[in-house]
């Protein structure tokens, strides 16, 4: 999956123009085998005018935002709630959630995991394969799981008192 994401940025980034990035984009997706609408929505996404600019300012994405992240994180002192979804293709839990965790200082933040869930906290059909995965994601009618708001909403109220 990170060669797939690694594959879209060097597209994006070499491109001239918009347009060339969505043609380019969506040929890379159709080769992939993910399907035409799939490819549609693909390049759509990863062509807005603030990715390519965000992916054109840095050489390492990845490093450069954990840096920024982590400085943030760690200049906050108040209450943190990190969510991540079991299913998340984009950021995974086994990797981020022990970092989280040494940056949260405050005795009221919290780090979890919610199975079944993704990244936008919706839920995942089970599939073995991570781009079918993602091209069901298109489809969840769901737009945010009740047992995600229920976390959040215990969590406040827990921190409230």
């Amino acid at each position: 999956m990170r060669d797939d994401l690694t594959k879209v940025i060097d597209i994006v980034v070499s491109s001239k123009t918009l347009e060339e990035s969505k043609g380019r984009l969506e040929k890379f997706a159709l080769n992939e085998a993910v399907g035409i609408i799939a490819a549609k929505r693909i390049s759509a996404a990863y062509s807005a005018p603030w990715i390519v600019s965000e992916l054109e300012s840095s050489n390492n994405i990845y490093e450069k935002t954990d840096e920024k992240i982590s400085a943030l994180i760690k200049a906050y002192d108040g209450p943190v709630l990190a969510l991540y979804g079991e299913t998340d293709l984009l950021v995974s839990a086994k990797i981020e959630m022990p970092v989280i965790k040494t940056l949260l200082t405050n005795s009221q933040s919290r780090a979890i995991v919610l199975p079944g869930l993704n990244h936008f906290m919706q839920p995942v059909p089970q599939t073995k394969e991570p781009r079918q995965a993602i091209i069901e994601a298109c489809d969840i009618e769901t737009t945010f799981d009740p047992k995600a708001l229920k976390v959040i909403g215990d969590w406040l109220a827990a921190i409230g008192k």
